[in-house]
């Protein structure tokens, strides 16, 4: 069943699931929550696919200052092309806020396993960053 996320999580938001995008993405879960935004895994009805979707805090929606930080960010990321780096589909506003869809990173961040098991090993650490080096680096031309 495409509208069951293949990790479920529960922060107790009232309004899920809903749609967004003229029902494109069908989301389901809330997965993570910072100072300004929230990020929630969605269904791509169009290449049905579960992706994550980022959007302001609903205090925060209608703050034009946000909503072009959050487009801008979107926007930079979608540059940065590496398998090491989440990818950034597309960005778009609506009436109600600001989104981005980028890829949904079912084992979580490289943040997520540090909260849950404590700091890297060194020999980890450092393949991290050797990884973020190439990813951010400069290109071939």
């Amino acid at each position: 069943d495409p509208h069951v996320p293949p990790m479920s999580f529960d922060f107790g938001v009232p309004e899920m699931p809903f749609d967004v995008h003229g029902g494109r993405y069908h989301v389901t879960a809330l997965i993570a929550e910072g100072g300004t935004a929230r990020v929630f895994v969605c269904y791509d009805n169009t290449t049905r696919v579960w992706r994550a979707l980022k959007m302001l805090l609903p205090e925060y929606a209608m703050r034009q200052d946000l909503r072009r930080r959050l487009i801008t960010e979107a926007t930079a990321m979608k540059r940065l092309d590496h398998p090491h780096i989440t990818k950034v589909f597309e960005a778009f506003e609506d009436d109600a806020n600001a989104y981005f869809v980028m890829e949904y990173a079912e084992r979580g961040s490289v943040g997520d396993w540090v909260k849950d098991n404590g700091p890297l090993p060194p020999s980890a650490a450092t393949e991290v960053m050797i990884q973020l080096c190439r990813a951010v680096g400069p290109r071939p031309r």
